[in-house]
């Protein structure tokens, strides 16, 4: 799946990482919900709409960051991903299944948990891609 190579582009990324505080056996970057017991700061993805043709795929993904209660941080994962995916006309990544020819990011909101107060941004992106 496309959103595999998305998020291990995001992985992979020391900066983003460095961010994150990763771990050997925690990249604090989760699909669909963050488990109960996760400490922010985190992103969670989610496919909010795929379409699929024989000849180009497109989704529109959406990142959720919990920066916690550092919005600097915050600010920093946001930044670092908008360089990693916001490439529009560049190939932003290759893998053995995918060319990721465009990707823009098409929305984004800041918002404070009125349960936690801790802050997070939502970031939602239109990715087009081919089949190799």
């Amino acid at each position: 799946m496309i959103e595999n190579d998305i998020i291990t582009l995001l992985e992979n990324d020391a900066i983003l990482d460095g961010y994150l505080g990763s771990t050997a056996g925690d990249t604090r970057i989760y699909p669909i919900q963050a488990p109960q017991d996760a400490k922010a700061p985190y992103i969670v993805f989610y496919n909010v709409v795929g379409s699929l043709d024989e000849n180009i795929d497109e989704i529109r993904l959406q990142l959720t960051i919990n920066g916690g209660l550092d919005i600097l941080n915050l600010k920093n994962m946001r930044d670092r991903i908008k360089i990693l995916l916001d490439k529009q006309d560049e190939l932003v990544a290759s893998s053995t299944d995918y060319w990721i020819y465009y990707s823009k990011l098409t929305a984004s909101e800041s918002l404070i948990s009125p349960d936690t107060e801790e802050f997070i941004e939502v970031m939602f992106f239109n990715i087009k891609f081919n089949k190799k």
